[in-house]
C-alpha cells in the first residue's frame, strides 16, 4: 500500500504538464485525499481480484469518482442524478427520457422508470469521462515505450513494401532507394507529427527516442500512407486539418496585437478554404479511415483511434447534422441550430451531444459545455492517479494494457458509435449545408472581434485627434 505523497506523485509517471497538475492537486488537497481513500478501498479488494471482473472495477472507479466530484463541488450539481437543473434547462429532454425508459423497460414500475430518467444524463456524462480517461491513460502512461520517427518510418515502409526474392543487386538498390526516401521523409514527417500532437489539449513533448507512442502508430501510419495510396484523400485530410489555421495563429496573439486587416485576412482565407472542401470527398475520406480503423490488425487501440478520428474529422456528427439543415427551412431556427452545434463542437460523443443539444437557451448551453469540460478534467486527473497506482502495485497484473484496451473497445459503440451506422448519403444541398456547418464557428469568432477592433480604432482616432 502506498502513502498519499507517493499516490499524488504518480502524476510524474504520465506525459502530462506535471507542474500544472501538481498545482491543481495542491489547491484541492481535501478532495484528492478522498480520491486517495477511494484508491485504498479498491486496494482492499485485492484478495478478491480472482473473482471480481476487472472491467467492473474500472466501471466502479468511474461511478465513485463521479460521486466524489458531485459531493465535493457544488458547481457540478447539474450532473447529479438527484438534481433538476438539467431538466430545468432542457424540459423536453425529460419527456424524451421518459419515452426511452418506457421503450427499454416496457414492464417497469414507476420507481424503476423514474430512476432511469433521473440518472440517464448523469450516466452519459460519467461513461464519456471514464472512456476518455482510459484513453488518456493509454496515451499518457510512461510505461509504454514509443519509437523514434526513423524507426517508425522504417518499420512502416518495410511492412507496406516488402522485399521480394530477386537478385542481390536488385535488393541492394531497393534498400538504398528506401533509405534515401526515408531520410528525406523524416524531417517533414516529424513536423507533421509534432503539429498533430501539439494541437491536443495538455500535450507534452515526449523524448526524441519515444516520439511515436504505441497508441499513435496506426494514426500516424495511416496519415503517412495516404500520401502514397490515396493522394486525393490526403489532400482532403490536409484541407480539413488546416481549415482554421489562420484563426488559430491569430488567437495566439493578444487582441491588441492584431489589426483589422489581419482579422479580415484570417476570416477571408478561412472562408475560402472551407469552400474548397467538397462533401463527397469528406465522406470518402471518412469511409476510408473507418475501414482502416476497423480492421482486425488495428483492433488493440481501436477505441482511441475511433475517438481521435471523430474528434478531428467529426464524421458521424456531421452526417447526422446535414439532414437537419436540409429539412429545416426556417432561418431563425437554423441560426439557433447552428449556434448550438458550434458550441458543442468539441464534444464528439453522439449520445451526450444529443442530450446537451436539448438545452434551450444558448447561454445555458454554453455554461453546460464549460462545466462539462471542467468536470471532465477533474475526473481525468482523479482516475489517472488511481490507474497509475493500481498498475504500479500490479493490481491488474501483467495484463493491465490488454484490460484498458479491451475496456475502451467495449465502451466505444456506446460512447461513440458503430462505424456501420454512418450514413454516407448525399442529397441536393448537402454541399451548401456542409459549408454552413463549417463556417458557423468562423462567424462566431469573427463578428465580436471585428466589433472590438473597430471600437479600438475609433477610440484611437478620437484620442489622436484630441492630442493633435
Amino acid at each position: 500500500m502506498i502513502d498519499y505523497e507517493n499516490f499524488i506523485s504518480g502524476i510524474e509517471k504520465l506525459w502530462l504538464n506535471v507542474d500544472t497538475n501538481k498545482k491543481i492537486i495542491a489547491e484541492y488537497d481535501p478532495y484528492f485525499r478522498k480520491v486517495f481513500d477511494l484508491y485504498k478501498s479498491i486496494e482492499a479488494t485485492r484478495v478478491h481480484t480472482q473473482t471480481i471482473d476487472a472491467e467492473e472495477i474500472l466501471q466502479a472507479i468511474g461511478g465513485n469518482i463521479h460521486n466524489l466530484i458531485i459531493s465535493g463541488f457544488r458547481a457540478f450539481e447539474i450532473f447529479d442524478k438527484d438534481s433538476r437543473i438539467f431538466f430545468d434547462m432542457a424540459p423536453k429532454m425529460e419527456q424524451s427520457f421518459n419515452e426511452i425508459a418506457r421503450e427499454r423497460y416496457p414492464s417497469g414500475g414507476e420507481k424503476e422508470l423514474k430512476l432511469f430518467v433521473d440518472s440517464f444524463f448523469a450516466n452519459s456524462v460519467v461513461i464519456c469521462c471514464l472512456f476518455t480517461s482510459v484513453c488518456r491513460f493509454l496515451r499518457e502512461t510512461k510505461r509504454s515505450e514509443g519509437k523514434t520517427v526513423g524507426k517508425f518510418l522504417h518499420e512502416n515502409y518495410t511492412a507496406n513494401h516488402p522485399i521480394h526474392p530477386g537478385s542481390s543487386q536488385a535488393k541492394e538498390d531497393l534498400v538504398y532507394s528506401k533509405d534515401v526516401l526515408l531520410k528525406s521523409e523524416e524531417s517533414s514527417f516529424r513536423k507533421r507529427s509534432e503539429k498533430l500532437f501539439s494541437s491536443r489539449k495538455g500535450h507534452v513533448y515526449r523524448h526524441e527516442w519515444s516520439t511515436i507512442p504505441p497508441d499513435s502508430e496506426f494514426e500516424m501510419g495511416m496519415m503517412w500512407n495516404l500520401k502514397y495510396t490515396r493522394p486525393d484523400l490526403e489532400d482532403t485530410h490536409k484541407r480539413i486539418g488546416n481549415l482554421y489555421l489562420h484563426i488559430n495563429e491569430l488567437e495566439k496573439k493578444s487582441h491588441a496585437d492584431f489589426s483589422e486587416d489581419e482579422l479580415d485576412n484570417a476570416y477571408n482565407k478561412t472562408i475560402s478554404k472551407i469552400e474548397k472542401v467538397k462533401y463527397p470527398k469528406f465522406l470518402e475520406l471518412g469511409k476510408y479511415c473507418l475501414e482502416e480503423i476497423s480492421k482486425d490488425e488495428n483492433s488493440k487501440y481501436y477505441a482511441i483511434n475511433l475517438y481521435r478520428f471523430e474528434k478531428k474529422i467529426k464524421l458521424f456528427n456531421t452526417t447526422r447534422i446535414i439532414p437537419f439543415l436540409l429539412h429545416d427551412g426556417e432561418a431563425g431556427r437554423e441560426d439557433v441550430f447552428l449556434t448550438k452545434i458550434s458550441l458543442l463542437d468539441e464534444i464528439p460523443f453522439p449520445s451526450l451531444h444529443s442530450k446537451l443539444f436539448g438545452v434551450e437557451r444558448i447561454d445555458d448551453l454554453a455554461k453546460c459545455v464549460h462545466l462539462f469540460e471542467d468536470y471532465r478534467d477533474f475526473f481525468a486527473i482523479s482516475s489517472l492517479l488511481i490507474f497509475v497506482a493500481l498498475v504500479d502495485t500490479d493490481f491488474f497484473g501483467d495484463s493491465w494494457l490488454d484490460l484498458f484496451c479491451s475496456f475502451s473497445k467495449n465502451m466505444a459503440p456506446y460512447v461513440l458509435y458503430n462505424p456501420s451506422s454512418v450514413d454516407y448519403s448525399i442529397h441536393q444541398g448537402s454541399q451548401e449545408a456542409f459549408e454552413k456547418l463549417l463556417k458557423r464557428p468562423v462567424y462566431r469568432w469573427y463578428m465580436p472581434k471585428k466589433e472590438d477592433v473597430q471600437e479600438r480604432n475609433e477610440f484611437l482616432n478620437i484620442y489622436l485627434n484630441h492630442e493633435s
